[in-house]
């Protein structure tokens, strides 16, 4: 495969996987709402969905049989330029839409900052790591093949 052809692929699928979270957080902004933090976790639910179906179509567009550790090192290249992707623009949300929600925060409230960071960075990158495994091992053909191999009946 050409790497342009493999970045482009790649590209598109962090893209969507940064939309998607983007989307999510973008409700939780306009809505105004500390009740509603929930919505930063369905963010990071369609984070993990985007990339687990990009890394299956990846290694589908790439038509090989790459061990499990290729799989994942390559859903981990997603993961990280996806975070990098969507930190500029929760950034820039987080300052135009911030008086709304500091003015509905709740007294024992640390900051919406620090938690938006963590969230964006270490909650995604950690349920995406997963999804991607979960991903790697489903989509894996060459343990499938030892499998199809160790199921042979002999008759006697």
């Amino acid at each position: 495969m050409k790497p342009k052809f493999v970045f482009r692929i790649y590209a598109m699928y962090s893209l969507i996987a940064a939309i998607l979270y983007c989307f999510a957080v973008g409700v939780f902004f306009i809505r105004a709402v500390y009740a509603d933090l929930w919505w930063l976790y369905v963010g990071n639910i369609l984070f993990v969905i985007a990339l687990l179906f990009g890394t299956v179509r990846v290694h589908q567009k790439l038509n090989d049989t790459p061990a499990i550790l290729t799989m994942i090192f390559r859903g981990h290249k997603m993961i990280l330029s996806s975070i990098a992707m969507l930190l500029p623009v929760i950034i820039v949300m987080f300052f135009v839409l911030q008086n709304a929600n500091a003015q509905n925060s709740p007294a024992n409230s640390k900051g919406l900052a620090f938690m938006l960071a963590i969230n964006a960075i270490m909650v995604n990158f950690f349920a995406g790591s997963t999804g991607i495994i979960f991903g790697a091992v489903a989509t894996d053909r060459s343990v499938k093949k030892k499998d199809e191999k160790a199921n042979v009946v002999i008759v006697k």
